[in-house]
């Protein structure tokens, strides 16, 4: 895919609980377009929400959903340089933990999931009879809704390599739901932040569905019970 085409984007269901997973869900999150990858938007741009879009205070598992979002925009380089090949590709992601290790650390572990074909650990195609292009770089930004700066404010900046992207100070690896190949199901992609970050804690699956809400996003931000 080219900067500026459009591609089907992937559908997944998370339910939404509170902190630390005590058991207390409050929805099924539908993430009808969570990852956006067919939205290629430069690097600037960022989860919005718009006064046509989204309206805080007509629900707290929404409200909480919709901050939960964040924007990634993600680099794909050629080990041997080709031309038309090196790309930046943009989607979105959400927050589903963000929690210290320990009682007392001042470091955060922070995870979020997306799409295994916007991040793919293992490269993606540039063409038939092109080189692999290897994954290279994540810049993640913050939803305005979350953060009322108009401006996209950067939560984190990885470098990344051989499956795994770092911050300079620590190294994680790149989970992916289906490892071959990862682009057929979700990614896990996990980095350290100085604070907790507001985030989607993930059910049970023995706990019962409640009635569907959805959040879907196209260029702006768009909340709805079902």
């Amino acid at each position: 895919m080219r900067r500026g085409e459009n591609k089907q984007m992937s559908r997944y269901c998370l339910k939404s609980t509170s902190p630390r997973g005590n058991g207390f869900y409050v929805l099924l999150l539908v993430v009808g377009v969570l990852i956006a990858q067919g939205l290629m938007w430069p690097a600037v741009t960022f989860a919005s929400a718009r006064d046509e879009g989204y309206q805080f205070g007509n629900g707290q598992a929404l409200d909480r959903a919709s901050v939960s979002v964040v924007r990634l925009v993600v680099r794909y380089t050629s080990v041997t340089p080709v031309a038309g090949c090196t790309r930046s590709m943009t989607g979105l992601g959400v927050l589903v933990g963000s929690w210290a290790a320990t009682p007392s650390s001042p470091v955060f572990s922070d995870w979020i999931l997306t799409d295994g074909s916007l991040v793919d650990p293992n490269g993606i195609s540039c063409g038939a009879g092109k080189p692999l292009e290897q994954l290279n770089s994540i810049q993640i930004y913050l939803n305005n809704a979350y953060t009322l700066n108009p401006v996209g404010q950067t939560l984190k900046s990885l470098q990344c390599r051989s499956g795994s992207c770092t911050d300079g100070a620590t190294t994680l690896p790149i989970t992916c739901q289906d490892s071959s190949p990862c682009a057929k199901g979700v990614v896990l992609v996990s980095f350290h932040t100085p604070v907790l970050e507001p985030f989607i804690d993930m059910a049970q699956a023995d706990q019962a569905t409640p009635g569907p809400q959805g959040c879907r996003v196209d260029r702006f931000w768009s909340c709805l019970a079902s």
